[in-house]
């Protein structure tokens, strides 16, 4: 890997700042494979309208997965700033929630599986 792609993902940061840019990308291509949609079912061109169909289901899986990654960065982003306070009632809080997690066996994180609460 070269330097420049490894510093995409230096930092939680430019990791969300990257999953941004291409949220972005993927909406104007699926704006873009709608609009030739449009043209394909009015064209005589079925396996290409199929194509194109098959496209749009993979984009907006893609779009799902974007939005999925994004709250699971902002949710580090979070957790690093709680804990980046160290002591006093930030790490009080972030204890106190751990508790109530694990004792209710449920966590609002995305992703979260329940092992963050144990290092806590």
């Amino acid at each position: 890997m070269n330097r420049e792609t490894r510093s995409c993902f230096d930092s939680i940061d430019s990791a969300h700042e990257f999953l941004d840019l291409l949220s972005e990308t993927v909406t104007e291509v699926r704006q873009e494979i709608d609009a030739e949609m449009k043209e394909a079912s009015d064209s005589q061109s079925p396996r290409r309208l199929q194509a194109l169909q098959t496209v749009s289901y993979k984009l907006d899986n893609l779009a799902v997965y974007m939005k999925k990654s994004c709250r699971i960065l902002n949710d580090l982003r979070t957790l690093r700033r709680l804990l980046s306070g160290g002591t006093g009632c930030c790490a009080a809080a972030v204890s106190k929630a751990a508790e109530m997690a694990t004792s209710e066996g449920a966590c609002d994180l995305a992703g979260c599986d329940g092992a963050l609460h144990s290092r806590l």
